[in-house]
């Protein structure tokens, strides 16, 4: 019986521990001006569409890439091969390249056409694209994720 009850004690603690946490997440939910704060200025002016996008890319960045290029941004290239993404220049201009890259992989990176969405490729190139200085002031879409992706599949294909 004494088992059963600390069983029942520790059941009721996670029951606890997961209501806290939830409580804690929808407290931290978007919120419209934290992010225009921190978004918009000089050189971009999101709408709240766009804002949300950023805020999403970037909590998909911290999960899925900043294991090797950092949560900052500043990369490991000596260290694994990956390139800082603060200040590069490919992420001031025209995504397609960015989107391939993600897609196919490039030297140590994997590919992730397969493991992640294009909505999610999506939120994160769009949010490298403007976080760290980079400000491109440009918000890529899941349909030009899955253009880039239906082009570079046929090449392969080839």
């Amino acid at each position: 019986m004494l088992k059963f009850n600390k069983v029942i004690h520790y059941f009721l603690l996670l029951i606890l521990l997961f209501s806290l946490i939830a409580c804690n997440e929808k407290q931290r939910g978007f919120q419209l001006h934290v992010a225009q704060k921190k978004w918009n200025n000089a050189v971009s002016q999101f709408t709240e569409k766009e804002l949300r996008v950023l805020e999403t890319g970037q909590r998909l960045y911290i999960i899925n890439c900043s294991g090797c290029h950092l949560k900052n941004g500043a990369g490991q290239l000596q260290y694994i091969g990956a390139p800082a993404l603060s200040g590069n220049s490919l992420l001031k201009g025209e995504p397609s390249q960015h989107i391939s890259i993600i897609l196919m992989g490039k030297k140590s990176m994997p590919a992730y056409r397969n493991s992640l969405s294009n909505d999610v490729i999506a939120a994160i190139v769009s949010y490298e694209k403007n976080a760290w200085g980079n400000n491109s002031g440009f918000i890529v879409s899941a349909e030009q994720v899955n253009a880039i992706k239906i082009k570079v599949t046929e090449i392969n294909k080839k």
